[in-house]
């Protein structure tokens, strides 16, 4: 998986420059404002799916086949509704200078396309060919960095409307990909159990909500810059974003691998949760106080690598620089969490801080751009793992009282 995410960064690397240069801080602003939208809603493409498949396998591999088609079928038809709804809502909220197929086909990109590869990658590490997921990561970043070539050596003006159209074609050939190597390398999809979707509604959508909350709090800045500010801050945001977000990936690597992990130990309560995340506190901590100092050492580059355009993104930068420490103690707590059966809690404190980010930044970014996003971003994120522990340190200290209780008896 880490190598995988190795390779991926590279990548991931070479088509963000490669977009962010050739399309200028303006288009790219826009692309990145809808891509925000898409992302925000995307969790509600598959209600829980992915979530729900990943519990169910890592614990009972027979249920495969049911699981994954139960999966598709709620993918296929939520992810559709989905994009009628954020169409609607991207037509009315963004300026009139982006185009509707623009917005189309990006919005369809990210709400099905990257849904269904989610999915894949989930039923992959269920049953254990973390390779396998591995090398899925790798094609959904060389699609994008082939389809950003494709951008640069082939439109004389490049604008956001050809990138969406190479960026739609390119998550549409890693979907198929992912699908047939879930359908060859573990089994092909069963009859759908349209009772067992129902009952799992109820479960899936606390996956749905905490799941798009966090995007929320990564992205919705960048959706309400392009809407109450301009392209051109927006742009230069979310480049310093991405170069932060690139600091994510190895614990995205992490975390990928011990998911399944967290609810198999999950049932002997959160006390064995919180043993597996124990275990990741140190390597999250370490991890987060190096790429904090690289930032601070290497962020008189960006100029060099995105253009004398994009030289205003570098306080963003510095200023956005302890995030990976931020995000990676979520995570560890998020998934203690959720393995141990508290997903709702989860979903609760990670929807409060999303209002929380969503009020800030209404105020903050009319007044001070970019700035204000940036201060949203750091007071939120630090307020949601903030709770996150001590819902943890809440709920392990109940287990253990209830056990002395027992005990006692």
């Amino acid at each position: 998986m880490l190598g995988g995410r190795v390779i991926g960064i590279a990548m991931q690397a070479g088509y963000f420059v490669l977009i962010a240069r050739r399309l200028g801080a303006a288009d790219f602003g826009m692309f990145m404002g809808v891509s925000a939208l898409g992302v925000i809603l995307n969790p509600f493409s598959t209600l829980g799916s992915t979530d729900l498949l990943v519990r169910d396998i890592s614990r009972d591999r027979s249920l495969f086949r049911e699981s994954w088609a139960n999966a598709l079928l709620t993918t296929a038809v939520s992810g559709s509704c989905l994009i009628i709804l954020a169409l609607l809502t991207a037509l009315y909220i963004f300026p009139q200078k982006i185009p509707p197929l623009a917005i189309l086909l990006i919005l369809a990109s990210d709400l099905v396309g990257l849904a269904l590869w989610s999915l894949s990658s989930g039923a992959l590490i269920a049953v254990g060919l973390l390779k396998k997921a591995a090398q899925l990561q790798v094609c959904l970043n060389f699609s994008k960095l082939v389809a950003a070539i494709l951008l640069v050596i082939g439109f004389e003006a490049a604008n956001v409307l050809g990138w969406s159209i190479l960026y739609f074609f390119g998550n549409a050939i890693t979907v198929l990909v992912g699908i047939f190597l879930v359908n060859k390398m573990v089994g092909l999809p069963g009859k759908p159990n349209l009772s067992k979707i129902k009952s799992n509604l109820n479960q899936g959508i606390y996956f749905s909500i905490g799941s798009s909350a966090d995007v929320v709090n990564a992205s919705i800045d960048k959706t309400m810059l392009t809407s109450l500010g301009s392209a051109n801050a927006t742009g230069l945001y979310s480049a310093a974003y991405r170069l932060i977000e690139v600091a994510y990936l190895p614990l995205l690597s992490i975390f990928s691998s011990t998911y399944a992990k967290f609810f198999e130990q999950g049932k002997t309560g959160i006390s064995g949760t919180l043993a597996l995340a124990k275990r990741l506190v140190p390597v999250v901590i370490i991890y987060g106080i190096v790429a904090c100092i690289g930032y601070w050492v290497f962020y008189p580059v960006i100029p060099y690598i995105l253009g004398e355009e994009y030289k205003a993104s570098t306080p963003v930068l510095l200023w956005l620089s302890p995030m990976p420490f931020l995000i990676g103690m979520q995570w560890i707590a998020a998934d203690t969490l959720s393995g141990s059966g508290y997903q709702r809690i989860r979903g609760l404190i990670t929807l409060f801080t999303a209002f929380f980010n969503v009020t800030i930044n209404y105020f903050l970014i009319p007044i001070y751009s970019w700035k204000g996003a940036t201060w949203a971003t750091l007071a939120s994120d630090t307020i949601k793992t903030l709770l996150l522990w001590g819902a943890v340190a809440f709920f392990y200290q109940q287990q253990v009282r209830q056990s002395d209780l027992k005990q006692k008896k």
